[in-house]
C-alpha cells in the first residue's frame, strides 16, 4: 500500500507539473477568451466523461478490491466492466453528442469536436483496473513518459493566438495515446479470460456510484456550465484559471482517499474494523497537515502564482484565487468522507440524496448573487455547499463512527500551527516590502513546521529526531 501510494503521489506530482510549465506558457501565448474557451470546453466534455464512464471508476476500485485473492473471478469482472464502457460510449455519442454540436455556435464546432475525442480517451483508458490491482507503478511511469513528449511538443507547436485548435488536438491526442497503452497493457493481463460479457446487472450497483460521482464532481465542472451563462467570457477566463491554479494545489490532498479506496474496501469485506479506522485517521490527519500550508501558500502567493502561471494580464484574478482557500481542506475532507468512509460502508444513496440537494441550494444561490458579485459567487457559494454538504455526511455517520476514530488529536496542533503562522505572515506583511512576499511564505511555513515540532507532532517531531539522530 505504502509504495502504491508513494507512485500516487509521483503520478499527482507529474501531472501537477505539466501544467506548472504548460499553463505559464499558454497562458501567454493564448488571450483571456481563448484560456475560457479551452477551460470551458474542457470542463463540459469532462462531465459528458463521466456520463460515459457511468462510475465505472470507482465501482471497479471497490469491487474488484474484493476479488484481490480471487484473479479468475476478478478479471471476469474486468471484462463485463469493459464491455459496459463500449456500450455505454455509443449511447453518449447518439444521445448526448450529437444533439450537443447542433446547439453549439458554429465557432466552437471545431474544438468542440476534438474535446469529443477526451470521451473516448477516458473510456479505453482503463486506470480504474489498475488502481484496483494496485499496480500504480504502471500509471505513474506511462504518464511521465507522455507528459515529457506533449511538453515539447507544445514548446514546439505552439506559438501564437490562432494556435488553440493545434493545442487542444496536441493534449487531447496524448490522452487517446495514453487510453490505447493502457487498454492494450489490460488486455494482455487478461487475455486468456478477456471476452465481450453485457451484464446489466451491475448498473444496479453503477447507478448509485454514477449518481454519488456525477453530484460529487458537480463543484468545479457541472456549476461552471451553470454560471457560464450568466458571465462575460472574459470573466470565465479569470474563474477558471484561478480555479486551474486551485486544482493543482488541492489536488494532492484530493488523492489520498480515491488511492485507498481498493484498500478501505477490502479491510470492510473482510471486517478488519480496527484497521479501517486508523486508515481513516491517518488519511484525515494528512489532510490537514499539508492543508494548512497549501492554504497558506495560495492565499499569501496569489499574485505570485497568479503572475508566474499567466502574468500581468490575470492580475484581475488574485482576489477570485484567494476565495478558493477555504475549499483546500473543505474538499479534501469531502472527498475522503465520501470514497474513503461513506462509500464503502455502501450508504451510496444517502450521499446521493444529499448532494442533490445541497446542489438544488447551490444553484439558486448562484443565480441570486452572480449579478451581484459576479464569477465570485460561485466559489462563496461553493464554499457555503461543502460547510453544509460536510455537515450533512457527519450525519449520516454519527450512528456508526464516532469524531474519535475519524479525527487524531494531532489535527488540534496542525490548527494552532496554522493559525499562529498565518498571523505571523500577516504582520510580517505589514511591514516587509511588497517584493519579499515569497520570503514572508517561506518563514512563515517554517514557523508553522517549528510549531508542530515544540508540541511534539508525530510526523515532524519523529521526522527531525531521526535524523538528527542519524548524524
Amino acid at each position: 500500500m505504502n509504495k502504491n501510494l508513494i507512485y500516487s503521489f509521483g503520478n499527482i506530482l507529474v501531472t501537477t507539473l505539466y501544467p506548472l510549465m504548460v499553463f505559464p506558457y499558454i497562458s501567454r501565448v493564448f488571450d483571456v477568451e481563448n484560456i475560457g474557451s479551452y477551460n470551458y470546453y474542457n470542463i463540459l466534455f469532462s462531465y459528458i466523461s463521466l456520463i460515459t464512464l457511468f462510475g465505472i471508476g470507482l465501482y471497479a476500485s471497490r469491487e474488484l478490491g474484493k476479488f484481490a485473492d480471487n484473479i479468475p473471478r476478478r478479471n471476469e469482472l474486468a471484462s463485463e466492466l469493459i464491455s459496459i464502457i463500449f456500450f455505454n460510449l455509443i449511447v453518449t455519442i447518439f444521445l448526448i453528442l450529437l444533439p450537443l454540436y447542433y446547439s453549439l455556435p458554429d465557432k466552437d464546432i471545431p474544438i468542440a469536436l476534438l474535446f469529443s475525442l477526451m470521451i473516448v480517451a477516458n473510456a479505453i483508458s482503463v486506470e480504474w483496473y489498475f488502481v484496483a490491482v494496485e499496480n500504480q507503478r504502471f500509471i505513474f511511469f506511462r504518464n511521465l513518459i507522455f507528459k515529457v513528449i506533449s511538453l515539447a511538443l507544445i514548446f514546439l507547436l505552439i506559438k501564437d493566438n490562432s494556435d488553440l485548435l493545434l493545442y487542444v488536438a496536441l493534449v487531447i491526442g496524448g490522452l487517446l495515446l495514453n487510453g490505447i497503452i493502457n487498454f492494450i497493457k489490460l488486455y494482455l493481463e487478461i487475455r486468456d479470460s478477456f471476452k465481450f460479457r453485457l451484464n446489466f446487472k451491475h448498473y444496479s450497483g453503477l447507478l448509485i456510484i454514477f449518481l454519488v460521482e456525477i453530484t460529487f464532481r458537480y463543484f468545479g465542472m457541472g456549476d461552471i456550465t451553470v454560471i457560464e451563462k450568466y458571465i462575460t467570457r472574459e470573466e470565465l477566463g479569470y474563474l477558471t484559471f484561478s480555479l486551474s491554479i486551485f486544482n493543482i494545489i488541492s489536488s494532492f490532498l484530493k488523492i489520498i482517499a480515491t488511492t485507498l479506496l481498493p484498500r478501505a474496501s477490502y479491510l470492510l469485506q473482510n471486517n478488519h474494523i480496527d484497521d479501517f479506522y486508523s486508515l481513516v485517521r491517518k488519511s484525515m490527519s494528512l489532510i490537514f497537515f499539508l492543508g494548512f500550508p497549501a492554504i497558506l501558500f495560495l492565499f499569501f502567493g496569489s499574485k505570485f502564482l497568479i503572475i508566474a502561471f499567466g502574468g500581468i494580464k490575470y492580475i484581475p484574478a488574485i482576489p477570485i484565487l484567494k476565495l478558493f482557500c477555504p475549499l483546500i481542506i473543505l474538499s479534501a475532507l469531502i472527498n475522503t468522507l465520501i470514497f474513503q468512509v461513506i462509500y464503502p460502508m455502501g450508504k451510496g444513496m444517502k450521499i446521493v440524496i444529499i448532494y442533490i440537494a445541497v446542489i438544488i441550494i447551490n444553484i439558486l444561490m448562484n443565480i441570486a448573487l452572480v449579478n451581484v458579485l459576479n464569477s465570485s459567487a460561485l466559489i462563496i457559494t461553493s464554499i457555503f455547499s461543502n460547510i453544509l454538504l460536510i455537515f450533512l455526511l457527519f450525519v449520516i455517520i454519527r450512528k456508526k463512527i464516532s469524531l474519535n476514530n475519524l479525527f487524531s488529536s494531532e489535527i488540534l496542533k496542525y490548527l494552532i500551527g496554522f493559525i499562529i503562522s498565518f498571523m505571523f505572515v500577516l504582520l510580517l506583511k505589514l511591514y516587509l516590502n511588497e517584493s519579499l512576499d515569497i520570503l514572508s511564505l517561506f518563514l512563515g511555513i517554517s514557523l508553522y513546521l517549528l510549531i508542530l515540532f515544540l508540541l511534539k507532532e508525530k510526523l515532524v517531531y519523529s521526522f527531525i529526531l531521526n535524523k538528527t539522530s542519524n548524524k
